[in-house]
């Protein structure tokens, strides 16, 4: 699934929230592995290449999968978290995020659902704040879809949108997202069951645990309709910012150059040498507050019959301009 990525300076609380831990061991070669291109582009970035906010959703990444851990290189684009020639790592079995800056000698242990949102917990301290509500996820089943690079897919509608607030010193923003995709998801891309498992969590947690209704609706998308890779994708999103007005866009995903093979165990780990700081129970422990913060938000706003953004309209009312 496509989501909006939260990038935040991460190496300004390190310090505070880690603790150093020795490196993945490097083992054989592993079998039944897969490799794949991603490509992530966005219109509102070609119309407008000055346009900063949208030329960050437009990326390309280099995947590889195998034995339930992930390495993503992203070979064009935004690097937040790792800096230049930095990929990510991202594992099952214990589920974590690892980021790599070979250019620093540096690894951050993050989350394993950093990726899907999780790091917005870290806005939540005595001069940022940050507050969710609202938040929305439905899905379609459109049945068998078109056969991709030799895949078999099933076709998807994913509709979901949220409401944010930041507050820093005295300044205040509020902002309403809303997105529709269209995907085109293939099972049988990915090798074994623990890699696709590895691989919907990392995207996948934008919905939080103060949720639980939507939670479940999540899981059950991701054990049946959502379970596969997205090979083809197209999402069309509507933000509304209090200040500044309201912004579409169209973004699409699409996977090629898929391979499948033996990969070198070595590609999933890094140098034994590099400094390795641990943010998991950190921002684990941050997130459950930030939660509990949003769970009495949105109820004090169910309270005051305040309305939730509805993405019933299908796409020519999430695309039609005012």
């Amino acid at each position: 699934m496509s989501r909006r990525l939260a990038f935040l300076p991460l190496a300004a609380v390190a310090a505070a929230l880690g603790a150093a831990i020795p490196a993945f061991p490097s083992n054989a070669p592993v079998a039944n592995g897969v490799t794949f291109t991603q490509h992530i582009s966005s219109a509102r970035a070609a119309a407008n290449p000055n346009d900063n906010a949208a030329k960050a959703r437009v990326m390309t990444n280099l995947v590889r999968m195998s034995g339930g851990v992930v390495r993503m290189d992203v070979t064009e684009g935004v690097t937040p978290f790792t800096g230049p020639g930095g990929y990510l790592i991202l594992r099952d079995e214990p589920p974590r995020l690892e980021a790599v800056n070979p250019e620093k000698k540096q690894v951050m242990i993050m989350p394993a659902g950093a990726l899907g949102g999780a790091l917005g917990a870290l806005t939540n301290n005595p001069l940022i704040k940050m507050k969710t509500s609202n938040e929305s996820f439905d899905y379609e089943d459109l049945g068998a879809g078109e056969t991709i690079q030799g895949y078999k897919t099933r076709h998807v509608r994913v509709t979901s949108g949220q409401t944010i607030e930041m507050r820093v010193l005295l300044s205040r923003s509020k902002s309403t997202s809303e997105s529709v995709m269209d995907a085109y998801l293939a099972p049988d891309v990915v090798p074994d069951d623990a890699t696709l498992r590895t691989w919907i969590k990392a995207f996948a947690s934008g919905l939080r645990s103060s949720n639980p209704e939507l939670m479940s609706k999540m899981d059950k998308f991701a054990a049946g309709a959502g379970r596969g890779i997205t090979l083809k994708a197209t999402t069309y999103s509507k933000v509304t910012e209090e200040k500044k007005g309201t912004t579409y866009d169209t973004l699409l995903t699409q996977v090629t150059d898929i391979k499948k093979g033996p990969i070198d165990a070595s590609l999933f780990t890094y140098p034994s040498d590099y400094t390795v700081t641990d943010m998991t129970a950190g921002l684990e422990a941050t997130q459950v507050a930030a939660d509990s913060a949003n769970k009495a938000a949105a109820a004090d706003s169910a309270k005051k019959g305040d309305d939730k953004p509805s993405l019933k309209k299908g796409l020519k009312g999430l695309l039609k301009k005012p």
